[in-house]
């Protein structure tokens, strides 16, 4: 535009003519944005009343590199007794010493419960160590703990698993079934100890014949199959304080 046209157009907006040509373009540019606050330039640049023409900012995508998976960032997946054995290890030891600090925190915090407790055991191993008439009753009860103990510990072994298992099921459990009911059938009774000197023996008295069925086993040894349940149970524990410990450790 001339500079005719341009007071021209100045005049007809009501500011002021008078001036060189870069005032009056100036001027109506100025009077261009006020109409229009933000007027795209073709260089992609914001023009704002008062403001500096600044580039319009548009959010810049970067690639996602894969990362390495590093030991921090390892799951309990990854985690085994078979592959990592060093790494399976500090992780239960670390979470057995969390353990005991928490037994001591719950002991300084009751300090009576943990009074009884510690009398009871003293009473207890005393009456074991110690002759005297007692013995007489304590005996059985000695036999009975080492016999279901015994099963409990089969238990544990059967699910501890940490890699490795146990079939003690095959191996004990069953088998010590199958032997009961073989005794059941030949003695036609189920009237004879299970453990001791006279295990699986036929009483010497006679005794009223039964008719052995699959209730009247199940009956005879539901508390052995109890007791090694019981220890399958405990025996899930390991694992699962070692993942416990390990997310616990990978979180922190």
């Amino acid at each position: 535009m001339s500079v005719n046209q341009l007071k021209d157009e100045l005049a007809s907006l009501g500011m002021s003519p008078v001036g060189n040509k870069g005032a009056l373009v100036q001027r109506l540019q100025e009077a261009q944005s006020a109409a229009n606050p933000f007027v795209e330039n073709p260089k992609g640049l914001s023009v704002s009343p008062g403001r500096r023409k600044t580039p319009s900012k548009t959010p810049v995508k970067h690639k996602e590199q894969p990362l390495s998976k590093t030991s921090s960032q390892m799951t309990s997946e990854d985690i085994g007794f078979m592959t990592s054995p060093i790494t399976t290890i500090m992780l239960a030891l670390r979470c057995a010493v969390s353990l005991g600090k928490d037994g001591a925190g719950m002991a300084r915090n009751s300090p009576l419960i943990m009074a009884n407790v510690v009398v009871c055991i003293f009473l207890v191993i005393t009456l074991f160590l110690f002759d005297g008439p007692q013995q007489a009753y304590l005996a059985p009860v000695r036999e009975a703990v080492m016999w279901y103990g015994r099963w409990v510990v089969l238990g544990i072994l059967s699910s501890v698993g940490l890699g490795t298992g146990a079939h003690t099921f095959l191996l004990f459990l069953g088998p010590f079934i199958a032997r009961v009911t073989t005794a059941a059938y030949i003695c036609k009774s189920t009237d004879f100890p299970l453990y001791g000197l006279n295990s699986l023996l036929c009483p010497t008295e006679p005794s009223e014949e039964l008719n052995v069925t699959l209730l009247t086993i199940l009956n005879k040894i539901k508390w052995e199959a109890f007791a090694w349940g019981l220890g399958t149970a405990i025996g899930e524990l390991p694992p699962y304080l070692v993942a416990r410990a390990c997310t616990i450790t990978l979180a922190g």
